[in-house]
This record gives C-alpha cells, sequence and structure tokens, in this order.
C-alpha cells in the first residue's frame, strides 16, 4: 500500500513539475497582441510622416519570390503575417517592412536572417543604403531607403516611432 501512495505522490509531483515547466510562454503576451501590423505601420507615419506616395502590400507567406524580395527571408516556417509599405514610385529606395513571428523567442534569430537576405538593390537603377532591423516582441521591423531621403527621414527616425508606439526597449537592433 505504502508503494502505491509513494508511487502515486510521485507521478503527481512529475505531472505537476512538466506542467509548471511549459507556463511560462502561456503567459508571455506581445504589446502589439491585439494590434494589426497596418495599424502599426499608421502609427508610425503619424509619428514620423513622409513625402511620398506610399503603399501597403499584404504579402502571401506561400509565395517565396515574394516573401523574399520583400523580407530577405527563404522561407515563412516562423512567420504569422507581413506587411510592407513601399514607394509608389519604383525608382524611389524606400521599403518599410513588418513582420509578426509566431513566437517571439524567434524574433532576434529572424531578424537577423533578414538583415543577411534583404536586397537594398532591388530596386531598378537605385540602391538603399541606410537599411535597420529591429524588434519588440513578436514583432520586426525592417526599413531601407536611400541617404538621398536623408532631409526627409532617416531608419533612426522611424525605429524612434516603432519604439515609441510600443512603450518598451527594442529586444533587437542591427544596422
Amino acid at each position: 500500500m505504502k508503494k502505491k501512495i509513494v508511487l502515486l505522490v510521485t507521478l503527481v509531483l512529475l505531472v505537476s513539475l512538466l506542467s509548471a515547466c511549459q507556463q511560462p510562454n502561456q503567459n508571455v503576451s506581445s504589446v502589439f497582441e491585439d494590434t494589426t501590423l497596418e495599424s502599426i505601420i499608421d502609427s508610425i507615419y503619424e509619428k514620423h510622416p513622409i513625402e511620398i506616395m506610399v503603399g501597403n502590400i499584404s504579402i502571401d507567406l506561400e509565395d517565396s519570390d515574394q516573401l523574399y524580395r520583400f523580407t530577405g527571408l527563404k522561407e515563412h516556417t516562423q512567420i504569422q503575417e507581413v506587411l510592407v509599405s513601399e514607394s509608389m514610385m519604383s525608382a524611389q529606395a524606400y521599403s518599410m517592412v513588418l513582420v509578426r513571428v509566431k513566437d517571439a523567442s524567434t524574433a532576434p534569430s529572424v531578424a537577423q536572417l533578414m538583415m543577411e537576405g534583404i536586397d537594398p538593390g532591388k530596386w531598378i537603377c537605385v540602391f538603399a543604403d541606410d537599411v535597420r532591423v529591429v524588434a519588440c516582441d513578436d514583432v520586426i521591423l525592417l526599413v531601407m531607403l536611400s541617404s538621398s531621403f536623408s532631409d526627409m527621414a532617416t531608419t533612426d527616425d522611424f525605429v524612434e516611432a516603432f519604439k515609441a508606439i510600443s512603450g518598451k526597449n527594442l529586444s533587437v537592433d542591427l544596422i
């Protein structure tokens, strides 16, 4: 009888320990949890308006060419959604990309892959020489633009707006 009680207590203790190890991930919430990527972009532009025509493009994660062109990522398994705001004129090197990852713990590695994979010369005849990737919780911001826009905006301006919207320190900041 004592063996059964000891075994039962041990089993209950083991189950509770295993479930306790998994609980922290369930309690972590993102500052952007109830915020759409479009509203984040709108808020960034409210804080730092730009004087060029831009349009938003929702990226189909199944389209690997489109995903790579706008994010520098070759696969989407860790990605929940992507929204891009780009110049409507192809001869202007300007792009703001928001990527929501499925798990905030992967944001640093995904941000690094974006920085390494993105092509700042993807436009015809123009080049983005000001490139920055930052992250807060589960949202990654990639901004790249030509220094010819420096009188209007730099990546620092958009990063500061993103930080102000999040109200938190950045978990990733790559230049």
